[in-house]
């Protein structure tokens, strides 16, 4: 029998009725006002202002609600200021690369799918219903009954899906989504350059698309269609899509939020867009200024010079907690940040020295005294948000006295030298390094420190250019089959070169079925296996903390949301 997946009523007869609704690889990340002026400026180089059509506005530096607009619910048409420590570099939806990338197109643009907040499970957006054939191959959407508009006026049609994913597929390509779709029938002939159709695309009429894959893919809706944010053909046609094109600086969609300005390393601004087809946005603009350093963004936020942040150093939270103008909400975590280890580094190739590694660091120490609570130790490469994660999962739990023991046995009763690496201004990653050294050097191993920007990390990384490093990688969020590229033998994010054909083995399993206990068994034997070869120690759950004014209502703590559905919130009466 097939699936069929649907909505009742999800169009807003009145489009000017405003309410709130919903909503991704990675790697990335006042005492006054004038400390967000100075630490923009001392951010990167500044270039030339991109703006759209009309002049905007100054950056507001305080939420302030819409006076007396039609059809703006109470509580809504106000500006909220964002404060990061970092920009993104793309807000062309097929191009991102970046947090700031994704969450800023997820606002612009629309895609097939949303998910849950909670469940993670997807649900209608775009796509008012969809069918999934009885052989788990073949995806059926029908759209949404509503006149879907790009923000130039010029209506979103099936046509665009078809030009979007056909970018997507191109031999030219250069962003991160093509793999999601290689395995549709006939792509591997785009991608080579050898068709200019694809046979796993079908456009049925105007208000039905359908998509075949060669072999089942259970995270198709979950990861590939949620992320597939379409870009407009009639604009777009006959050009090359790259991340220096003017398109990808000051882009149009078809989200609740219109694309309003950027002075690049400095401020980004969208405003809401009130001829959006479903549920209209609350916050009337969005304004992100970028303050490098994070205790300078704790203090921002404390003076009221912005309205919130999720860049606050961790162990500043409880204190602003207490604040009666602020709230700190504890979200889910994206997953674990972890000590990886180079299985080509001769030393580390042995498991007993992996192991007495683990059991040297005291990672509850860490988390209760340095991170003061806002966090917990680890115990499982999955999120505990993921619905694969196994709470009984065991790791190496702190015990310095067997870390001597398994070093002796390693031939290395006096230790030894080891360089570990993580990128700079990640506060807590740079407080657990610093913490790291101190705990091994009580066993004997010497750690030297190599700290460097995210760019110049991550690159040394993914050339193979280091010994240990310390970050985070995908951890089941939003499906677990995420973690396929991290822990098969050749996956492309694989950067310990670990290989196992027992995983290999399991994960290929997990990936082939829609069966969900099947899977989550195929996964939980693919952890016990992982854990007990230990390419990395999952150290703690990384901290996804948001602090923003108590003068909000409507907050949504979200794995998925870096902002708390900051869309929905509203000013409290």
């Amino acid at each position: 029998m097939k699936r069929i997946y649907t909505i009742g009523l999800l169009i807003v007869l009145a489009l000017f009725v405003a309410s709130c609704g919903a909503a991704a690889p990675t790697p990335q990340e006042s005492e006054s006002a004038a400390v967000v002026e100075e630490k923009a400026a001392e951010a990167e180089p500044t270039e030339q202002v991109v703006e759209a059509t009309e002049q905007p506005a100054e950056a507001p530096t305080e939420a302030t609600q819409e006076e007396a607009m039609p059809g703006v619910e109470a509580g809504c048409g106000f500006d909220v200021t964002i404060g990061s420590n970092g920009d993104g570099k793309i807000v062309n939806p097929i191009l991102a690369v970046d947090t700031d990338g994704f969450w800023r197109t997820d606002m612009m643009f629309d895609s097939l799918v949303d998910l849950d907040p909670e469940t993670l499970e997807p649900i209608p957006h775009l796509a008012q219903s969809w069918e999934v054939s009885d052989d788990g191959k073949t995806y059926t959407f029908t759209l949404v009954d509503a006149d879907v508009k790009w923000h130039d006026g010029e209506p979103f049609t099936v046509d665009d899906i078809e030009f979007t994913l056909m970018e997507i597929l191109k031999p030219t390509y250069t962003g991160i989504y093509q793999q999601r779709f290689a395995d549709l029938v006939g792509a591997d002939k785009v991608i080579a350059g050898e068709a200019d159709s694809l046979e796993g695309f079908q456009i049925i009429d105007d208000k039905t698309v359908q998509f075949k894959l060669n072999s089942i893919n259970p995270a198709f809706l979950a990861v590939a269609i949620n992320d597939l944010k379409f870009i407009p053909k009639h604009l777009l046609e006959g050009q090359e899509i790259t991340e220096d094109m003017p398109y990808s600086q000051a882009p149009i969609g078809t989200g609740r939020y219109k694309f309003k300005e950027w002075d690049k390393g400095s401020r980004f601004v969208m405003e809401w867009n009130l001829d959006y087809w479903g549920e209209l946005a609350c916050p009337k603009t969005i304004t992100t200024v970028v303050i490098p350093d994070m205790q300078a963004i704790a203090a921002a936020v404390e003076a009221g010079d912005i309205d919130m942040s999720i860049t606050i150093p961790s162990t500043e939270a409880p204190r602003l907690d207490e604040l009666d103008s602020l709230t700190v909400y504890k979200q889910p975590s994206v997953g674990p940040e972890t000590l990886w280890f180079n299985l080509d580094h001769p030393i580390l190739q042995d498991l007993k020295v992996r192991q007495a590694i683990a059991y040297a660091i005291d990672t509850q120490a860490f988390t209760e005294g340095v991170l003061q609570g806002t966090t917990d130790p680890a115990n499982s490469l999955f999120s505990n948000a993921s619905w694969a994660y196994d709470a009984s999962t065991q790791v190496p739990e702190y015990d310095p006295e067997k870390a001597k023991a398994l070093l002796a046995e390693a031939g290395y009763p006096d230790g030894f030298t080891i360089q570990l690496s993580t990128n700079q201004g990640n506060f807590f990653r740079e407080l657990f390094v610093e913490f790291a050294q101190a705990e091994l050097a009580k066993v004997g191993i010497k750690v030297e420190l190599n700290k460097a920007e995210w760019g110049t990390f991550i690159g040394g990384v993914m050339d193979g250019n280091y010994e240990m490093r310390f970050h985070n990688q995908d951890a089941g969020v939003p499906d677990p089959n995420i973690i396929f590229p991290v822990y098969s033998s050749d996956g492309p994010n694989n950067w310990s070169h670990y290989s196992n054909p027992q995983v290999d083995e399991l994960l290929t399993l997990a990936s082939g079925t829609t069966d969900l206990e099947e899977r989550r068994t195929a996964y939980n034997e693919a952890t016990t296996a992982i854990m007990a070869d230990l390419p990395g120690f999952p150290a703690f759950w990384r901290p996804n903390l948001l602090v923003a004014g108590s003068q909000f209502e409507n907050v949504v703590p979200s794995v998925l949301y870096n902002y708390g559905s900051i869309h929905q919130w509203r000013l409290k009466e």
